[in-house]
């Protein structure tokens, strides 16, 4: 273990409900922060590494690395949390929402990251920064910032050949929603989210309630998605230890950690509980 800091920026696929890359080679470190968020895009995580800087003092002797997310999600502050919209596009026909079209997120996701590699130039830490997703060359914003995004590693996930159901601590937000709202003649969480609460033999003002609660909470992409019976196919805890081996072997992983990573694996496949609090330091 290095007598160093270690702080990790990105979106699902670097902070999630199971143990990720970060975390995997976080046992290499003296102190470990872990930025990232479910659903965050670009912007977010750029804010999140002026942040930390600012909360940290991040200095020569720490490390930084960043995966970056897809280029077409927004970020926005509202409520006390940050909230995400992935693959939002600008469409002709409406002028509802000022999104952009594709080059649009290109050039606002590329200024943000080269703002990045400036900051953490500056600071003279160690630091990396991958790319899950293939960026697309052919593009004038692409060719202007080529110089900067060469030090970028595009680096992918191998797809999960065994998706498994989405873990009950995703239901956590809409637990805590349901039990904030409900009225005390409300059936259980559980009939509202399959929907057979519409037969059951409530009067229909609870009725509409419950549609609204469950309308609600879909639309609402601060919400996990994990209440509607979907498949996680993000990648497993296994895939990111093959990941750490092939694109972060600088960082050795102990049989210890090989055997909680299996273990976690094990349990998502198998329906069963298991030991894993997410590293959340401090942040507005």
């Amino acid at each position: 273990m290095t007598n160093s800091r270690l702080f990790t920026f990105g979106c699902s696929f670097t902070r999630y409900h199971y143990p990720t890359w970060a975390d995997i080679i976080s046992k290499n470190f003296f102190e470990f922060q872990n930025w990232g968020k479910a659903g965050a895009g670009n912007n977010f995580i750029l804010n999140s590494l002026n942040e930390c800087d600012l909360r940290n003092n991040i200095d020569t002797d720490d490390t930084v690395i960043i995966m970056w997310s897809g280029l077409s999600r927004i970020d926005y502050y509202q409520i006390n949390d940050w909230s995400h919209l992935h693959n939002q596009y600008f469409d002709l026909k409406s002028t509802k929402y000022p999104y952009s079209c594709p080059q649009g997120y290109e050039m606002l996701s590329y200024a943000w990251i080269a703002s990045a590699i400036h900051v953490l130039s500056q600071i003279g830490c160690k630091w990396k920064m991958f790319q899950f997703i293939q960026p697309e060359t052919d593009s004038d914003a692409f060719d202007l910032y080529n110089p900067l995004l060469r030090n970028i590693v595009h680096a992918p996930f191998a797809e999960n050949p065994q998706p498994y159901a989405l873990s009950s601590r995703s239901r956590m937000q809409v637990n805590d929603l349901f039990h904030r709202l409900r009225g005390k003649d409300w059936p259980g969480l559980e009939s509202i989210l399959d929907g057979s609460f519409k037969s059951l033999p409530l009067n229909d003002f609870i009725k509409n309630e419950c549609k609204e609660f469950l309308t609600a909470i879909k639309k609402d992409r601060r919400m996990s998605s994990g209440m509607f019976n979907e498949l996680d196919r993000h990648p497993s805890p296994n895939i990111h230890l093959k990941w750490v081996e092939k694109n972060l072997s600088e960082y050795p992983i102990d049989e210890k950690t090989r055997q909680w990573v299996n273990h976690i694996d094990d349990c998502l496949l198998s329906k069963k509980d298991y030991a894993f609090n997410a590293n959340s330091p401090t942040r507005f």
